[in-house]
């Protein structure tokens, strides 16, 4: 259970740090700074073509399951050596059935595995078996355990509800052998690392008879192992009969190769705009360095509370995961289908920054009798009952009746640019109400804090109240003058020094990507702005009103949807993702540019012009 953070009279209040980090995610999207917050392998760089970086260092989180049973499985003789590949001996294999099978003319024996263990030696007997459809190949079955004429190795793993018969391992005659590479050993080692590092001891499988597992383990000689073949060479292989196959590059290879401008600042240097203006620190340290840092320019106060009695509920919110880049749909531009989509696609780009909707139609309320898809409560049952348990987290919110907070930004060192920047930042709709509404925007443009902004909270109107500059040179060269200049909101100074820098911005960003910058037309030095595409993007997301008919959710999973029942939006993860990916790319989520201009699969925006690269 989180709650509201308060100060000493139990009023609400934002942390400035919670503050920088909301603001500095728009500056970055304006600028078209990098991504500071990305985590990526920076020995890659340096040693692009060592397999060893590419496999067993980068996050090669972005592994997907192999949905057909391997050609074969063996047990492994030989690990690779410099120069030399590593070698499998084939084996067979044949079900040993714990659970009543079906389908089948001649119904195989089931046996009680609970005496087991996994990669136990054990004689058996083995007999053909056929289902009674026969478009179903036929398949081996163990007739008697414990005694007859074939020596094999009991291959053991988890149970599932549906799961019927666990594997003998056997030799077959005339022996034969495939070679593996040790770029092949290092993928087994990197797909299966999340299941070593969980694994202590033996884990139990849920249902008891059928013994237990072992751990996983990096491979080793004597392992059995599930694999793919060409040409007597192994492909691709993995501890069990349905195994994750890394992705042919990862995201970090993507980004080497297509958005390099756009991987976190690593030089002091070199830094971008936002690393400058918000403060930097080095992502990477070589071994026997110092890290270095920089003092960012902008500095935020507390958010203070400053409205009426505040008022506040608790709800138990859907669960809210982790992103997973293996639904690369959504994060990836791919034209490819097939094996040859998502992270395998040599051509495929990053998609863009992380932006959430806004939602406004979102249902704070407590469900009463039925599902609501615009509701914010955990309803997992589909019957309208909220559900609170280890996978969700229950929260205070605050009513936004009389929600008002008061915060101070200080700023220092700053061109006229990076100035228009930060203006910009805070209160997009500085640009103009006419110009925006030229572009097809409102000047309704929010931005989002807290923890539960995929689920529609935490949008948040903007405004600067006054603006105070210092004048430097003033000051020090006349000990009776302040240097100070007040500007307060709607006055015409307000309007005209916010105008100036924002101009100074905006024409620095048009120059950068080789727009025209009209100097002597400031209107139409802003629609040009609102023209480039990453601009309009955001502009897009940011907007309120363009949000309020969006049924912004996953995507159902049966054809004709119940869209009353709350779970029907998740069933397409667990469904249709996993049976049409062989079939054709999904860009499932639309992006803003398909909504306001049509299909756009260029990625990132070049960080600057290729003339200048």
């Amino acid at each position: 259970m989180l709650a509201l953070l308060r100060d000493n009279e139990g009023k609400p209040f934002i942390p400035g740090s919670s503050l920088k980090g909301a603001f500095r995610t728009v500056a970055e999207a304006l600028s078209n700074s990098c991504l500071s917050q990305l985590e990526f392998e920076w020995e890659l760089k340096e040693r692009p073509n060592d397999i060893e970086v590419k496999i067993s260092k980068v996050k090669r989180y972005y592994s997907y399951r192999k949905v057909r049973s391997p050609q074969g499985v063996g047990i492994v003789s030989k690990l690779p050596k410099t120069g030399e590949d590593g070698k499998i001996k084939v084996m067979e294999k044949a079900h040993v059935f714990f659970r009543k099978p079906h389908g089948m003319k001649n119904q195989p024996k089931v046996f009680d595995l609970s005496q087991y263990y996994d990669a136990q030696e054990i004689r058996a007997s083995v007999a053909p078996y056929e289902y009674w459809r026969k478009a179903l190949p036929p398949f081996k079955a163990v007739q008697e355990l414990g005694a007859g004429e074939v020596c094999g190795i009991l291959k053991i793993t988890e149970i599932t509800e549906v799961k019927k018969s666990q594997r003998l391992i056997y030799f077959s005659k005339p022996s034969r052998f495939v070679w593996f590479s040790e770029a092949v050993r290092l993928a087994y080692n990197r797909a299966i690392r999340d299941s070593i590092e969980d694994a202590v001891g033996h884990l139990p499988c849920e249902v008891l008879e059928a013994g237990n597992r072992s751990p996983r383990h990096e491979l080793k000689e004597g392992d059995i192992v599930y694999f793919n073949e060409a040409k007597n060479q192994v492909t691709d292989m993995g501890p069990v009969e349905l195994y994750r196959v890394l992705y042919n590059h990862s995201l970090d290879e993507i980004l080497l190769r297509g958005h390099e401008d756009f991987l976190p600042c690593n030089e002091p240097e070199k830094l971008c705009p936002c690393c400058r203006i918000f403060g930097w620190l080095a992502p990477y340290v070589k071994e026997g360095e110092e890290a270095m840092a920089r003092k960012g320019f902008v500095h935020f106060s507390t958010a203070k509370w400053v409205g009426g009695e505040p008022k506040t509920q608790w709800a138990s919110l859907q669960p809210l995961g982790q992103p997973h880049p293996s639904c690369w749909q959504f994060y990836l531009n791919c034209k490819n289908v097939g094996e040859n989509a998502g992270y395998n696609d040599q051509n495929a780009t990053i998609r863009g920054r992380k932006f959430y909707w806004h939602k406004p139609k979102v249902n704070a309320e407590k469900p009463q009798s039925r599902a609501d898809v615009n509701s914010i409560w955990d309803q997992r049952e589909g019957n309208g009952q909220p559900v609170a348990d280890s996978q969700n987290k229950t929260v205070e919110l605050l009513i936004p009746e009389n929600a008002n907070f008061e915060f101070t930004v200080d700023f220092e060192n700053l061109s006229d640019a990076e100035l228009g920047l930060l203006l910009l930042t805070l209160q997009p709709n500085l640009l103009g109400e006419q110009i925006l509404k030229e572009a097809n925007f409102s000047s309704e443009l929010y931005h989002h804090f807290g923890m539960v902004k995929p689920l529609g909270l935490g949008s948040a109107k903007v405004e600067i109240r006054s603006i105070n500059l210092y004048d430097s040179h003033r000051r020090y060269q006349d000990l009776m003058a302040e240097g100070l200049q007040t500007c307060m909101q709607g006055t015409e100074q307000f309007q005209s020094v916010t105008q100036k820098y924002i101009l100074a911005f905006v024409r620095e960003a048009l120059d950068e990507q080789g727009k025209p910058k009209h100097d002597k037309d400031a209107n139409e030095t802003l629609k040009e702005f609102l023209k480039m595409l990453h601009i309009n993007a955001l502009f897009i997301m940011l907007d309120w009103k363009k949000a309020e008919n969006l049924p912004v959710q996953y995507p159902p999973g049966h054809t004709k949807p119940n869209h009353n029942e709350y779970w029907e939006a998740f069933r397409w993860f667990t469904h249709q993702n996993q049976r049409d990916f062989l079939k054709t790319p999904r860009h499932i989520l639309k992006k803003p540019e398909e909504i306001a201009i049509g299909e756009w699969q260029e990625g990132f925006p070049p960080s600057r012009l290729p003339s200048a690269r």
